[in-house]
């Protein structure tokens, strides 16, 4: 005899192959994984001015991976080429990188225009008085503290340094889940990124 529950085609909750939140992180991993593969590289930077020091970084936005940082007591351009170049020996820059960032003095600096240039990167910058065009960098940045900076009393300024550079390359960027990819970490979509170009 036929189970009640199969004699109806109403939806029955005991069915469902898997819950709305599973399928929307699934829906997520297509949209994450198309963005991946349409994207124009497009890298942005943001930097965190702390009581100590100054930290710049270098995120490649498909995947979220912190590429590029660099730390120093100032927060001045050389700070920031040495962030972007770290990203440019990471990652394989394809001719349509693009670097954005906000409107500071230390972003708009010809020396910093210089080398973008020489790398072959186009700079971009955000609109005045727009805080959203850099959010994801305020994100990061914002993450950072709160995970990390807010919670630890450094006694110097090379272990905050020592600390962070850690909880960049080991935390962030490898093992902290995040729910814009779909519950993944940055190097596991930028590796299936990478992977799917090779298999192209």
């Amino acid at each position: 005899m036929t189970h009640p529950s199969k004699m109806h085609t109403n939806y029955d909750w005991r069915s469902r192959p898997q819950s709305a939140a599973a399928e929307r992180r699934e829906l997520l991993k297509i949209k994450v994984k198309a963005l991946s593969m349409r994207i124009t590289r497009s890298t942005g930077t943001g930097g965190c001015t702390l009581p100590w020091s100054g930290e710049a970084t270098v995120i490649d936005c498909a995947p979220r991976k912190i590429v590029g940082w660099a730390m120093d007591d100032n927060y001045k351009t050389p700070l920031i080429s040495r962030a972007i170049e770290m990203a440019a020996r990471n990652l394989d820059l394809p001719e349509d990188a693009v670097f954005h960032s906000d409107r500071g003095s230390n972003y708009t600096s010809a020396e910093l225009a210089k080398m973008l240039k020489k790398l072959g990167i186009t700079q971009s910058v955000g609109r005045t008085g727009i805080c959203y065009d850099n959010a994801l960098s305020e994100s990061v940045n914002g993450t950072l503290k709160n995970e990390l900076v807010y919670r630890t009393a450094y006694i110097t300024r090379k272990a905050a340094m020592n600390d962070i550079a850690r909880w960049i390359e080991l935390r962030y960027n490898k093992t902290r889940l995040h729910s814009t990819l779909g519950y993944r970490t940055p190097q596991e979509v930028l590796d299936e990124y990478l992977n799917g170009q090779q298999a192209a």
